[in-house]
């Protein structure tokens, strides 16, 4: 289930200007094998996902800037986040886009932990279980933008919310409205 944890005042422009200003990445985690769908990582069932899916309608847009300097460390500590083993990106749905449903396999393990030492799916979210993941939306939910997972669904968010959900949970999201769709997602491991 999905839970409104906090509500933070973020500089939106600043947000912003970094992102019109820094040439993005795309990628794409159901086609790509790092830690993708391809991957043994996967379950059977979150690799069928690409047999319904193009490419084309599954890529994200993002950046990665230091989210600890955009949100603060007070935020970080309010919450028990280690401000110095956190992370995050700013992602930008485009309408017609969005993420079929998954498991957040490696939001605590990043990629290259994980292809470094050749993690099982086990143990990478034994290693996610040490961490925490939010969710921010960088703007006001416009028609079409939804957020969901196996039994909720979100479409009325504002801008600066602060949401978590069970990280073993079957979750997607989808941007099928006529405007982009701005979320910062957040990584940061508890303090010990």
């Amino acid at each position: 289930m999905i839970e409104k944890i906090d509500q933070i005042d973020l500089d939106f422009e600043q947000i912003f200007d970094y992102c019109n200003n820094n040439e993005p990445k795309v990628e794409n985690d159901v086609y790509e094998e790092v830690i993708g769908y391809d991957s043994k990582i996967r379950t059977e069932w979150e690799q069928k996902i690409q047999d319904y899916y193009s490419k084309e309608s599954t890529d994200f847009i993002f950046w990665r800037p230091n989210v600890v300097d955009l949100i603060g460390k007070e935020f970080f500590m309010k919450h028990n986040l280690n401000p110095n083993k956190s992370w995050g990106r700013i992602m930008k749905t485009s309408p017609g886009n969005f993420a079929p449903p998954h498991i957040d396999v490696c939001p605590g393990a990043p990629r290259d932990i994980a292809e470094k030492y050749k993690l099982t799916r086990e143990e990478i979210m034994e290693e996610n279980n040490k961490a925490r993941r939010l969710w921010i939306p960088l703007q006001d939910a416009e028609i079409g933008h939804i957020f969901f997972g196996k039994d909720w669904a979100i479409n009325n968010w504002k801008k600066g919310e602060v949401y978590v959900w069970d990280r073993t949970e079957i979750h997607g999201l989808v941007n099928a409205g006529i405007t982009d769709r701005y979320v910062m997602t957040v990584t940061g491991y508890y303090n010990d």
